[in-house]
């Protein structure tokens, strides 16, 4: 379905526009203008401000969602939670606890950030990476981990998938 969103307050790193158009074709802007587009559907937006969504770079989970987790359905639940906060990408944050080495977390967090990319046209925030938060800290430079969650990388450890 192709539409343009009218007359609305348009704002991002590069631009600041009073009233500006918003055509989407489908699940993607096509274009940003200043100008009336005759050929589509038009959504008033007038009372409306745009802007890019966020990007979350460090998140455990929200929403009673953990991203901590060997459930691939629990990231995607997330997933379709998170766009109401204003978020549309995120980092699934792995991170290591004592006693416990993150590849099953891991390899949950693969599998979910590709299931994610088979429905790109689904709503919902796109997983677009992890973020390794240990175990794999200097005992030295751990910050608030615990020592015993720090585990030496190996070789082995780095060949898990």
């Amino acid at each position: 379905m192709r539409f343009t969103l009218h007359g609305a307050h348009l704002v991002d790193a590069t631009m600041d526009v009073e009233r500006g158009n918003v055509v989407v074709d489908g699940a993607q802007i096509q274009a940003i203008e200043q100008s009336d587009s005759q050929e589509t559907q038009i959504v008033d937006a007038t009372d409306s401000i745009i802007l890019p969504g966020f990007i979350e770079v460090h998140t455990h989970g929200g929403g009673g969602f953990n991203l901590h987790t060997t459930d691939v359905e629990e990231i995607d639940s997330y997933r379709h939670w998170i766009p109401a906060t204003g978020v549309t990408s995120f980092l699934v944050t792995v991170v290591g606890t004592p006693n416990a080495l993150p590849e099953e977390q891991l390899q949950t967090a693969v599998a979910a950030i590709e299931q994610a990319r088979q429905h790109l046209c689904e709503p919902g925030a796109e997983p677009v990476g992890i973020f390794l938060e240990g175990p794999y800290i200097s005992v030295k430079k751990r910050g608030a981990h615990h020592r015993s969650g720090c585990v030496f990388l190996t070789k082995k450890r780095l060949n898990i998938f």
